[in-house]
């Protein structure tokens, strides 16, 4: 029963932190501006300010790293579902 719960509550967790993830390197993809106006607690910016990443090349690389992150998310997401672990 125990172990049960668990691994409900484990793979709850695991899905909520990866749809977390995913919006907001969803929203540092198309429009980093944007993704400054996301509420703090989900949008995860630490120390990145809309003054410094918000056009030009810190645009660039906060697109960048949102690509990042969604290439692992799949990558990581294909390992699990599709291959022998």
């Amino acid at each position: 029963m125990l172990d049960g719960l668990l691994n409900v509550a484990l793979w709850s967790a695991v899905g909520l932190t990866v749809m977390i993830t995913s919006v907001n390197a969803l929203y540092m993809m198309f429009s980093p501006r944007a993704w400054f106006a996301l509420p703090g607690w989900l949008r995860l910016n630490g120390v990145l300010t809309l003054d410094r990443y918000g056009s030009g090349r810190g645009a660039m690389q906060i697109r960048i790293l949102g690509v990042i992150m969604i290439v692992t998310i799949v990558w990581v997401g294909s390992r699990l579902l599709f291959h022998d672990v």
